[in-house]
C-alpha cells in the first residue's frame, strides 16, 4: 500500500511539473516583448514630437485651416457614423438589414 502511495505521489507530481514550466514563459521570450514594446514606444515618441514640430514650423494661416480641416472632418464623420443601436445589435450589415 506505502509502495502504490509512492508511486502515485510520483506520478502526480511528474505529471504536474511539465505542466507548471509549460505555465511560465521563457525569459527570451519576456525579454523580446519588452524590446518591441521600448522600441514601439520609442517610435511613437518620435512621431509626436515630429508631428508638433511640423505644426508649429507652419504660419498661423496654415494652422487655422488644419484646425478647421479637423473641425469639418470630425462633423462629416459624425454624420457617417452607424447610430449606437445598430453597431451594437447589426454588426453583420452596414446598412442595418440583419442576413439570414
Amino acid at each position: 500500500m506505502k509502495k502504490l502511495l509512492m508511486v502515485f505521489l510520483f506520478i502526480a507530481f511528474t505529471i504536474a511539473s511539465p505542466s507548471c514550466f509549460l505555465l511560465t514563459q521563457s525569459a527570451q521570450v519576456t525579454k523580446s516583448e519588452k524590446t518591441k514594446n521600448i522600441s514601439n514606444k520609442k517610435v511613437t515618441k518620435d512621431y509626436k514630437i515630429a508631428k508638433k514640430e511640423h505644426f508649429k514650423k507652419q504660419s498661423d494661416r496654415t494652422k487655422e485651416l488644419i484646425k478647421e480641416a479637423k473641425k469639418q472632418q470630425r462633423k462629416v464623420n459624425h454624420i457617417h457614423q452607424r447610430s449606437l443601436w445598430d453597431r451594437l445589435f447589426n454588426r453583420n450589415c452596414r446598412t442595418g438589414k440583419r442576413i439570414s
